[in-house]
């Protein structure tokens, strides 16, 4: 049995083919097979049964195969002024969450690059410590310290500085923050990859021209870091497009996002067809903003490689 065992290892380990078919098989099975298996659904019709979604594929008594195929589902996605009210708040509310985060998440990636190794690795630390805490927790930590008998609202009254509790959460702007709060990370490290690989020489050189430091981060530093700043906008933009967690605990019943109208679509309309149009609808959305990054970063290593 040992050696069978050793005889597998070593075939693993001989075999690059194997090795190289290793991530494409994954893909397949978790991405390629999923993906068509709601495609499937998207174009099927709602029923009354379970699954709750009728077959594209009949055989009738005349061993004839009825192929039917439901276009309603895609429709309605133009004709439902919720979906699209939802996309638009989705797509604003991850615009401006990925806005802030870059502005935060560079600013502190440039801070850590020109500090001190030993402090640098403790901020490194500080910054992956809230993913030891569960999501969930750090989601209702929030909740209390934003909600009318909250930490803000408590002390702001017993300082007398107001009268009655701010209503600071069930709003955009809290999940807003909610979202800069948690992948904020996602947009740090990449930045921070980036900037630790350019030379430190190359800002000694520029100082010593004149440059001006605002001229040199903009010309310079903006510039050799922007496969890391891409990196980082899409590790934000494309979760937050989707997220359900934060805005249903914190932006509350009015505010209808991507992620909370599928939520409600499968589970409490149980119209499978329906949320699947939606979920190949913001796919096939996303496929052209990645292939566009995409190109820009192969086009930024070509010109690294002529250069």
């Amino acid at each position: 049995m040992l050696s069978k065992i050793i005889k597998f290892c070593q075939f693993f380990k001989n075999d690059k083919l194997v090795l190289i078919y290793i991530p494409y098989m994954w893909m397949v099975a978790f991405f390629v097979i999923p993906f068509l298996v709601v495609l499937k659904i998207s174009f099927s019709l709602q029923a009354m049964s379970a699954p709750p979604f009728s077959d594209l594929l009949k055989f009738t008594n005349h061993s004839l195969i009825d192929i039917s195929i439901n276009l309603g589902n895609y429709i309605n996605l133009v004709k439902d002024s919720s979906f699209v009210t939802a996309l638009l708040t989705s797509l604003s509310l991850s615009a401006l969450s990925t806005f802030i985060t870059l502005i935060l998440g560079f600013s502190i990636a440039l801070s850590l690059v020109h500090v001190s190794p030993q402090r640098r690795l403790m901020c490194l630390v500080m910054i992956m410590m809230p993913f030891c805490i569960s999501f969930l927790i750090r989601i209702y930590a929030w909740i209390s310290i934003l909600s009318t008998k909250g930490i803000i609202n408590t002390f702001l009254m017993d300082m007398k500085i107001i009268q009655d509790p701010l209503f600071l959460t069930d709003n955009i702007f809290t999940v807003c923050l909610g979202v800069v709060y948690c992948y904020l990370p996602f947009m740090i490290l990449p930045i921070y990859n980036a900037l630790e690989k350019i030379e430190k020489h190359i800002f000694e050189a520029s100082a010593n021209l004149g440059a001006k430091p605002f001229k040199t981060l903009f010309y310079i530093t903006i510039p050799l870091a922007k496969k890391g700043i891409i990196s980082g906008i899409m590790l934000v933009f494309v979760p937050s497009m989707g997220e359900f967690v934060i805005p249903e605990l914190l932006g509350g019943p009015d505010t209808i996002v991507i992620g909370r109208l599928l939520w409600m679509e499968f589970f409490n309309n149980l119209d499978w067809p329906q949320t699947s149009a939606l979920a190949i609808s913001i796919i096939l959305l996303f496929v052209f903003p990645v292939a566009y990054f995409q190109k820009q970063l192969e086009s930024s290593k070509k010109e690294k490689l002529s250069d």
